[in-house]
């Protein structure tokens, strides 16, 4: 017996729920002529000092008391108001208490606290409302080395999605953590009993940067294909089919010379499940211009070319009449979807018209689309 198949017999069978709501791609009227009309509802960043965004990514987040929240991966985090006026940053790197070695996810919680998931060092920091450090808690579950974002779900719990590659709880990617213990109080997210370990994208799962109250949505880098999930279990629906603009990925690409997969970036579901984000990236016009960096028997895209290599194309639709409202599309990899309160809100990358600094840019989607 293979050890892929001795882990796929141990992959758990899903709880679904009688009711569950099923959609497919090819249900979906798809306007190829339609542009999402996005208005900029914020510019975070200074040009010097505390307030500016180093790094080539950075992740944004909301919460109508606070603002907005900027981390970037190993340095401070920080806080904006409402306006995008820069409050304050905290946190740096180290291994200390509250510093950190990379900052992959933080949110600002209901309580008006904030969580980091420090991915290097396995450990969840929980600070105040000022940044001060209330609790450094180590990670109690096993992470694979493609860590997860995560979601508040209420308290001091979170749902977080990767891959866990125990033999007990082989096949879970969803798990709903205390960060206050790091313990996990429920594995859930089963990828069912016809995954192995030869799949390399088993365990990249993409987590709903927004799904509404109760539930969690989840997908994989590799598929449009997606799926709601309650918080205790159950397995409520979810989407499945292609697309036009993601074809099936081939993982025989010779990289360089074949065009870069299109492959699941980030998406959400709002709160009402009228309207869905979906975040692909696509490759770039001019992919085949970016040298591709070599290590022995290993190749890559560095991070440096992201841009160039790949662009990020946003879809959103309407759920209820089953319609593609339309597209927009960056030349650039470092764009997100994430939680602005009454819907999804996209963060951007961009450099300043200096371009010696950059800023996050947020936008929202213009009410003629709504």
């Amino acid at each position: 017996m293979t050890v892929a198949l001795s882990f796929a017999l141990l992959a758990p069978a899903a709880m679904v729920s009688a009711q569950a709501r099923r959609a497919d791609w090819s249900e979906f009227e798809i306007c190829n002529e339609c542009e999402l009309d996005l208005t900029v509802a914020a510019r975070l960043g200074d040009s010097d000092g505390p307030g500016i965004i180093m790094g080539t990514s950075a992740g944004a987040r909301w919460h109508d008391e606070t603002g907005y929240l900027v981390f970037t991966g190993g340095d401070p985090l920080l806080v904006f108001d409402r306006d995008g006026e820069f409050q304050r940053a905290f946190g740096r790197r180290g291994e200390g208490p509250g510093e950190f070695q990379l900052i992959w996810d933080a949110h600002l919680m209901p309580n008006g606290r904030i969580v980091a998931l420090d991915a290097r060092r396995g450990v969840w920091l929980l600070f105040d409302a000022l940044g001060d450090l209330v609790s450094e808690t180590r990670q109690r579950t096993d992470m694979m080395a493609v860590p997860g974002r995560f979601l508040p779900v209420g308290g001091d719990e979170v749902v977080i999605g990767y891959f866990d590659r125990r033999p007990d709880f082989a096949g879970y990617t969803l798990h709903r953590v205390d960060v206050t213990t790091g313990e996990a109080m429920r594995h859930f997210g089963s990828i069912g009993l016809n995954w192995s370990l030869d799949d390399m994208y088993s365990f990249r799962v993409v987590l709903g940067s927004v799904s509404p109250a109760g539930t969690v949505w989840k997908g994989h880098i590799d598929s449009p294909a997606l799926e709601e999930w309650s918080l205790d279990g159950e397995l409520l629906g979810g989407i499945g089919g292609e697309l036009p603009w993601f074809p099936p990925v081939t993982e025989t690409a010779e990289l360089g010379e074949d065009p870069p997969n299109s492959m699941l970036h980030s998406f959400a579901v709002d709160r009402s499940r009228s309207r869905l984000w979906l975040m692909t990236t696509v490759p770039d016009p001019n992919w085949q211009d970016v040298e591709i960096v070599r290590y022995g028997n290993e190749a890559g895209v560095p991070a440096r070319s992201f841009d160039d290599y790949y662009d990020v194309r946003l879809d959103v639709f309407d759920m209820d009449a089953m319609l593609h409202l339309g597209t927009r599309i960056w030349d650039s990899y470092g764009v997100r979807l994430f939680d602005h309160g009454d819907e999804p809100a996209v963060s951007a990358l961009e450099l300043t018209e200096a371009e010696d600094n950059s800023q996050v840019v947020v936008y929202r989607l213009a009410r003629g689309n709504r």
